[in-house]
C-alpha cells in the first residue's frame, strides 16, 4: 500500500518540511547517509523527513505532531519534542555565545536537520555523530527494548517499520509549535504546546524568586527549604490536551519544588540556594505567538 505523506510547515516564516515527495529530499538523504551507509535510504524514507530553518533566528524549542491514518480511518498521533528552556528563561544567557555555541539541541539559522519515526534528530551539518542511530519511535506497543539497536539490528528495525508502515494510507507531519530565541511562537497549537513552555518559564522563575525572597527577610536556608515543602501540599496536578494553563503553572511549580528539594543535603543546601538566587535575578524572554 503506498503512504501518503502530507506536511503542514510555516514558509512564511521560513521554516519548510521536506517530505518524500519533494524535489529536495533525495539529496538530503545522501547527506544523511554518507555518516551511516549500511542503511537503505528506501527503507527510511517512507516515515522520515527534513526540516530546514531558512530564517536568521534560532529554533530553540519545537514539538512535531505524527498522525498515522489507517484505510479504515484510525488515527494514532506521535508527538516528537526538544526544548532549550534556558534561552528563553534567561534573555542574557541566551545572548551569551559560548552558551549557545555549546547547545547540541538547536535548529540553528540556514540548517537542515533530519527528522524520522525511527530515528534520532540530527543536523545535517554536524560531523558530530554521537546522537546518530535508530531508536523505537512508530511501535512502542511491540514490547521492544527501549536501549537503541546496534548497527547490526537496524535494518531489522526498519524492515519490520515498514512492514507496520503498510498498515497506513496516510502520514501528516505538522509543526504544533516553535519557539525562536526571540521569543516568537509558530505553530498549529492542538496539544497547548506555547501554554506549555509558558508555564515551565512563569513556575520556575516563581519558585526561584520565593527563594530569593526568604532570604531577602533574613531568613535560614532550612527555613527557605521548609517553605519550599509546604509547596508540596497542594493537591497534585495532571495535564493533559485540555489543561488549562494554570493546570500547567501549578504542574511545574510541583516539578521545580520537588527537583530542589531532592537529594538536598545540609552541606549542598546553602550552594544550591545561592545559584537559585542568582537566577531569580535573571530576565526572561517575552513570548508572543506570531
Amino acid at each position: 500500500m503506498t503512504v501518503q505523506i502530507n506536511v503542514k510547515d510555516f514558509p512564511e516564516h521560513g521554516i519548510t518540511i521536506i517530505g518524500p515527495s519533494h524535489q529536495d529530499f533525495d539529496s538530503l538523504m545522501i547527506s544523511y547517509l554518507r555518516r551511516r551507509p549500511h542503511l537503505s535510504a528506501s527503507a527510511l524514507k517512507p516515515f522520515s523527513i527534513f526540516i530546514t530553518n531558512n530564517s536568521d533566528r534560532i529554533i530553540v524549542a519545537y514539538r512535531l505532531r505524527w498522525e498515522l491514518t489507517t484505510a479504515e480511518g484510525a488515527t494514532i498521533t506521535k508527538t516528537s519534542a526538544q526544548a532549550s528552556t534556558w534561552m528563553l528563561r534567561d534573555s542574557a544567557a541566551s545572548k551569551n555565545k559560548t552558551l549557545v555555541d555549546n547547545e547540541k539541541s538547536l535548529i540553528r539559522p540556514k540548517t537542515t536537520l533530519f527528522f524520522s519515526l525511527a530515528a534520532n534528530p540530527e543536523p545535517l551539518e554536524d560531523s558530530d555523530s554521537s546522537n546518530a542511530g535508530l531508536n523505537i519511535f512508530l511501535l512502542p506497543q511491540k514490547n521492544v527494548s527501549p536501549q537503541q539497536p546496534q548497527d547490526s539490528d537496524q535494518e531489522a528495525l526498519l524492515k519490520r517499520l515498514n512492514d507496520e508502515l503498510r498498515q497506513y494510507t496516510s502520514v501528516t507531519i505538522s509543526i504544533d509549535g516553535m519557539f525562536f530565541d526571540d521569543g516568537a511562537f509558530i505553530g498549529l497549537d492542538s496539544t497547548g504546546y506555547f501554554n506549555d513552555i509558558d508555564a515551565q518559564i512563569n513556575a520556575e522563575r516563581d519558585v526561584q524568586r520565593m527563594i530569593a525572597g526568604g532570604k531577602r527577610l533574613g531568613k535560614t536556608d532550612e527555613q527557605v527549604f521548609t517553605d519550599l515543602g509546604d509547596l508540596m501540599r497542594g493537591p497534585e496536578v495532571s495535564i493533559d490536551i485540555n489543561s488549562t494553563p494554570a493546570d500547567y503553572y501549578y504542574y511545574y511549580k510541583r516539578m521545580f519544588v520537588k527537583s530542589y528539594l531532592r537529594n538536598i543535603t545540609p552541606i549542598s543546601r546553602k550552594r544550591v540556594i545561592e545559584r537559585l538566587v542568582h537566577q531569580s535575578k535573571t530576565e526572561p524572554v517575552k513570548l508572543h505567538k506570531l
